[in-house]
């Protein structure tokens, strides 16, 4: 196989020298091709992949870049190369960083790093000692809510790097003693691997044996960096090192998680020695899709002036863009604005047969096989099971349980009653305090009654269902290891204290979790490997992005739904508004129009 052969600025970029470059790559442009022939090229001109960094915005897009740049690496210079690009980091930013600290700063050697789900786990286990009920913001004590409310904020804290001594009261003694708990039990958040990485590469002596090493670094979805992360690449574009960021203004989709857009609209200004370079043909859409969305684009103010091209060929007489009319939601299935509209669009799929993608895009409780499972998890802890948004929740009978085993996992009698003693061989242990609790290990032993082994993995149907045990798994994986994290006791060198995996008030916290965290927030996988089936892909707008489909449905296109009422409306922060520039997280006119893009 040849290499591709790229021209005009695609090829100029690859191969500029010299000063900081800018590339601005449109949907569908072949921004992956440009940046792995970039990379292959300065390997092949005696760069040491040790002074090569890329900071991709996904640990999926991380691999497909990694594999891109090896094919690309090997084609120019032969196998043996692969033996000398070892030292090449192409990560996400939040991975350079955790590797930057265990490198660089000590005592972060032995720290773990905890995803949003674990965090809130982690937070409900500390709930008490924190104090953060008191900052429910209806002032009613409720445990997720005030989380919930508190990470809001922490995230704004940390994505503008603002001092927690500087907060309001009760927020900022809250805040101080998260930190400090978090260094008790040796963990790190995605936000605080930013937060002191920075700090660490503006003590001299870090920056410099950073620099030492670097020459080139590639940061690519530049237009949804944040302030913190904005920081980091100043701190590592040293006078030795060429910055490369590649993105478009158009893509930026990501405000409400602190990107700011005018790190790529400005970014000339703010760098010395740049060189733009424009890679404007969309290879993925057809020529009327990419008229119309120029011709949107036009409306978006204060944008980077380009125009997409297409590359590929009319269908002809055929329409490429319909605008269709459905008097209710349960007429429409394909992409949509948020979680709100699962429930009706995956009963209709079921309804006719219509197998849903399960590569971790849709919500995980919109999945039947994971209430099941998330009703045994209450039912084992006598815990309301919550079935829908606004719910009061009920409780769960062992009738009720059995018959949905039945019906979902298509039991015959035999199976029923095994598991009906399975589930109570379960509840009898629950209370136990002789017996660690091994959550992920019941499940497979559940498995194994309802012979999920002998599922058929060559019907796409099965796929998705065992793609929803998988991710199901993931859950206790997540909760047993925020349970079962221990801390060194201060008042007693050499000992551990804080670990729990046993009991009662084990149980009863997950059913917990389940029902008023997990079950709406347990939405996907960032990275989870996609399966190639024949299957709807139900999915959200943000989720969307870089992906591709021969059809695309977006339904719920109406007032207040999409652009959302919800856009520009004034906040309420912990975080003083005068602080950070709150509007930039509540949202605006062109974020919408972006976000359509």
């Amino acid at each position: 196989m040849d290499v591709p052969a790229l021209e005009g600025d695609a090829l100029a970029a690859v191969t500029h020298r010299g000063g900081h470059l800018q590339i601005i790559a449109s949907a569908g442009s072949g921004k992956t091709e440009v940046v792995s022939q970039r990379v292959a090229r300065l390997l092949s001109d005696g760069e040491d992949s040790r002074g090569i960094v890329a900071f991709t915005f996904t640990e999926r897009a991380a691999e497909e870049l990694r594999q891109r740049i090896e094919l690309r690496a090997e084609q120019v210079m032969g196998r043996d190369v692969l033996d000398r690009i070892g030292g090449l980091f192409v990560g996400t930013i939040h991975g350079y960083c955790f590797r930057l600290l265990q490198q660089h700063v000590p005592k972060y050697e032995t720290f773990d790093v905890l995803d949003d789900n674990q965090m809130t786990a982690f937070l409900a286990r500390e709930a008490t000692h924190l104090e953060i009920r008191q900052l429910d913001p209806q002032g009613r004590n409720r445990l997720f809510a005030s989380i919930q409310a508190f990470l809001k904020n922490v995230s704004v804290v940390e994505n503008e790097l603002l001092n927690a001594h500087d907060m309001p009261e009760p927020f900022g003694s809250v805040l101080v003693d998260y930190y400090d708990t978090l260094g008790r039990y040796r963990l790190l958040t995605y936000g605080q691997q930013i937060v002191q990485a920075v700090k660490a590469l503006e003590q001299p002596a870090v920056q410099a044996a950073v620099r030492e090493q670097l020459r080139h670094l590639i940061v690519d979805e530049y237009q949804d960096v944040n302030p913190a992360q904005e920081r980091l690449i100043q701190l590592l574009a040293g006078p030795d090192v060429q910055v490369a960021v590649v993105g478009d203004d158009d893509q930026a989709i990501y405000q409400w998680r602190g990107s700011d857009v005018s790190n790529i609209v400005a970014f000339r200004s703010r760098y010395p020695d740049v060189q733009t370079f424009e890679i404007t043909t969309n290879r993925r859409s057809r020529p009327q899709i990419i008229d119309v969305a120029n011709t949107f684009a036009a409306s978006i103010p204060d944008r980077i002036d380009k125009t997409m091209n297409p590359y590929r060929q009319s269908s002809g007489s055929d329409p490429e863009v319909v605008v269709w009319h459905a008097e209710d939601e349960l007429e429409e299935a394909g992409l949509v604005r948020s979680g709100a509209s699962y429930p009706r669009l995956v009963e209709q799929f079921a309804t006719f047969g219509v197998p849903v993608q399960p590569g971790g895009r849709t919500g995980l409780f919109e999945q039947p096989e994971a209430v099941v499972l998330g009703r045994t998890i209450c039912w084992l802890a006598e815990i309301d099971w919550r079935g829908g948004y606004g719910d009061r929740g009920e409780r769960v009978s062992e009738a009720s349980l059995l018959n949905d085993y039945e019906r979902v996992y298509r039991l015959d009698r035999a199976a029923v009653n095994r598991t009906r003693r399975l589930l109570k061989e379960w509840k009898e242990n629950v209370s136990r305090e002789d017996r660690t609790a091994d959550l992920v290990g019941e499940l497979y032993e559940l498995f194994d009654v309802l012979r999920v082994r002998h599922w058929d993995l060559g019907n796409p149907l099965i796929v998705n269902r065992l793609g929803t045990l998988a991710r199901f798994s993931s859950l206790l994986a997540d909760y047993e290891s925020v349970r079962r994290r221990a801390r060194p006791d201060p008042d007693a060198p050499g000992e551990q204290v804080g670990g729990q995996d046993r009991g009662d008030w084990y149980y009863r916290n997950l059913a917990i979790h389940i029902a008023n965290h997990a079950r709406g927030n347990y939405e996907g996988f960032d990275g989870e490997p996609d399966f190639f089936l024949d299957a709807v892909d139900l999915t959200t707008v943000h989720r969307a992005k870089g992906l591709e489909w021969p059809v695309v449905f977006i339904p719920s296109m109406t007032n207040r739904r999409f652009p959302s009422g919800k856009t520009g409306r004034e906040q309420d922060w912990l975080v003083p508004r005068a602080a950070f520039a709150a509007s930039r997280y509540e949202g605006s006119d062109p974020d919408e129009r972006r976000l359509f893009m």
